[in-house]
């Protein structure tokens, strides 16, 4: 969809000042970039918080990207997934080293020995409990 059928569509014609070209553009990737004011109380942490994510699935990618896009914030160091493609490709971006990958439900343990953290994306606990 491009700039001008969106502003018939909506029916605005002041539309083309207020909307900008690059949300326009955005909108096609199904996507909206939006910016957060700077908040003054914020402090920096020491270092990222670490920890393991037990679920690679939607929820679990969205952690990752968020990880991935402030690192100083949040460190992925451990995937608990019992499906082996997204374990694998979570490992991958993330750089997990093998012995931080979880397939059955030794990830409780193995959570708080290497992550401290555990980032719980399952949505159900019959899914955590099972192997």
């Amino acid at each position: 969809m491009n700039r001008r059928e969106l502003l018939k569509s909506i029916g605005i014609s002041v539309g083309g000042t207020i909307i900008s070209t690059k949300v326009l553009a955005r909108l096609s990737d199904n996507s909206f970039e939006y910016s957060i004011p700077p908040n003054p109380l914020h402090k920096p942490i020491g270092k990222p918080v670490t920890a393991i994510t037990l679920g690679a699935g939607n929820r679990g990618t969205v952690y990752g990207n968020f990880s991935a896009e402030f690192p100083k914030e949040l460190k992925i160091v451990g995937v608990a997934e019992p499906i082996k493609y997204r374990n694998d490709k979570y490992a991958k971006t993330h750089k997990i080293a093998d012995e931080n990958r979880f397939t059955t439900k030794s990830w409780l343990i193995e959570a708080f020995r290497i992550g401290i953290n555990a980032i719980r994306t399952l949505h159900s606990m019959r899914n955590s409990q099972g192997n």
